[in-house]
């Protein structure tokens, strides 16, 4: 293939991959995000306790995204959804572009293997700090496969420790800086080469605990990724759904060739890399969680563009394999650049990521009739609220709510029906909203607080074609 046929495919499947993150680019958390970040502005420091909730306000909230949400209420303010937007683009770009560089070496294979990955990561980035993040743990591996191994130490400690201050500040999973070093580390090597990546996980352990908790990171980290109550009830803490064929096809046509490449290595005796590492460990991660499939994503393409090298440096040499396979890469560049091209324009609060719309009706309701206190509302919409000015019941800052020990997380879900896990507990919207003086609840229709709590001491003042909002019967207030 043409050089300049391959970069114009790399900048196709780029483009490509931008558009599609701004389609349906918003929901509830990137709203509380904002609102953070203007809060962050407003006060000149980094917040240590909750100021939006009313069930944990004043409990400890390690906002370790700040950086991120300054970043985003400033892009916002000058760019709109735009700004915000471009935000995105620039961990995709970081993504995909450090997946293209890594696997350069395998020619026409290392754009079709590169390009599948970034079509199927991009579905999940959206306007939350983790885009920007995954983009930072990309550029962190190309870092280490190159530079780190080249110049050793002298570049790896300086790297290591710049770098991770940076994504420490903008997510807690900077954590995985060092990790990542360290995986380069282990395979059998020049001695120089294995000192750099050690000097990099070193540098960047210590450039994680750069952030207003220092060190506290790491505890956090494992202990909001492990927490059971979020574990159990976040969508996107929860295993793939291979049911739904996307996840399955997606994980089947990257691990098949990773896993070919790797079969081929071991019949020709050849040991391990750190590619392979890689696709162990984020494998189990992404089986684990589907917010980690960008992980597997790009490890499996890497692994299998370097292990199929030989395999595809043979059937390149005959013009129909060769030819074959140009056609294949540009069909991954021309699908991601259409589906792109489908999603475009970025959207904003009209059109959230979850498809249920925000209940902008219903707030317009609640703030010209002054029904803003207490009120239990939808998870999804808390940020929404956070964003207009009323205090939630609970938002999306889900490790906040089951770190701080109030219990409303576990509330939420009695009250909701969604309760997963630990010991049983049985739905009670009645006796959640009398444990917490709830004043207001606002939810979607037909969900169960509605239907349970309707006519047994509440009633309805405003209903929409997908939102209810109930307050007290009047004779109880």
């Amino acid at each position: 293939m043409p050089r300049w046929f391959s970069v114009f495919l790399v900048a196709a499947c780029l483009a490509g991959a931008c558009l599609v993150t701004g389609k349906y680019q918003v929901e509830g958390d990137t709203l509380w995000h904002l609102k953070a970040g203007e809060w962050i502005v407003a006060h000149g420091a980094v917040p240590k306790a909750d100021p939006f909730s009313w069930t944990a306000g004043g409990k400890p909230w390690h906002a370790h995204e700040w950086l991120w949400e300054v970043l985003a209420y400033g892009a916002s303010c000058l760019g709109g959804k735009w700004g915000v937007w471009a935000l995105t683009c620039a961990g995709a770009l970081l993504w995909g572009g450090s997946l293209f560089h890594l696997t350069r070496r395998s020619g026409t294979l290392g754009v079709c293997l590169a390009g599948f990955a970034l079509l199927c990561a991009s579905p999940f980035w959206d306007a939350r700090p983790h885009s920007l993040a995954q983009g930072l743990w990309a550029l962190w591996v190309c870092l280490l496969s190159g530079v780190v191994s080249r110049k050793g130490w002298k570049a790896g400690l300086p790297a290591g420790l710049s770098l991770a201050a940076l994504w420490a500040n903008l997510h807690a999973s900077a954590v995985m800086a060092p990790l990542s070093a360290l995986l380069f580390a282990l395979p059998p090597g020049p001695r120089g080469e294995r000192l750099g990546y050690l000097g990099a996980a070193a540098g960047a352990a210590l450039g994680a605990c750069l952030n207003p908790w220092g060190a506290g990171i790491y505890p956090y980290a494992l202990a909001a990724s492990r927490a059971p109550d979020v574990v159990d009830h976040i969508g996107e803490w929860s295993s793939p759904d291979f049911h739904n064929s996307f996840f399955l096809l997606s994980f089947l046509v990257l691990f098949a060739p990773a896993l070919l490449g790797v079969l081929c290595r071991a019949r020709e005796g050849s040991g391990l890399r750190p590619a392979h590492l890689f696709l162990a460990l984020t494998s189990v991660m992404a089986l684990v969680s589907v917010r980690h499939m960008p992980y597997f994503y790009f490890a499996a393409a890497w692994a299998a563009s370097r292990d199929l090298l030989p395999l595809y440096l043979r059937a390149a040499s005959g013009r129909v394999a060769a030819a074959a396979l140009s056609l294949v890469a540009a069909l991954v560049a021309a699908t991601t650049l259409a589906a792109g091209a489908a999603h475009f324009p970025p959207s904003w609060t009209e059109d959230p990521r979850a498809h249920l719309p925000f209940p902008e009706g219903a707030v317009d309701f609640m703030l010209e009739r002054g029904l803003t206190e207490r009120v239990f509302n939808y998870y999804g919409w808390g940020g929404y609220l956070v964003y207009r000015g009323v205090r939630p019941f609970v938002d999306g800052r889900a490790d906040m709510y089951v770190l701080s020990g109030s219990g409303v997380f576990r509330d939420y879900f009695r009250a909701s029906g969604g309760l997963k896990g630990g010991r049983w507990e049985p739905c009670d919207p009645l006796g959640v909203m009398e444990k917490w003086g709830v004043e207001a609840v606002l939810v979607p229709r037909g969900s169960l607080p509605e239907l349970a709590l309707e006519g047994r001491g509440w009633e309805a003042v405003y209903r929409d074609d997908f939102s209810v909002l109930l307050v007290r019967d009047r004779e109880r207030r």
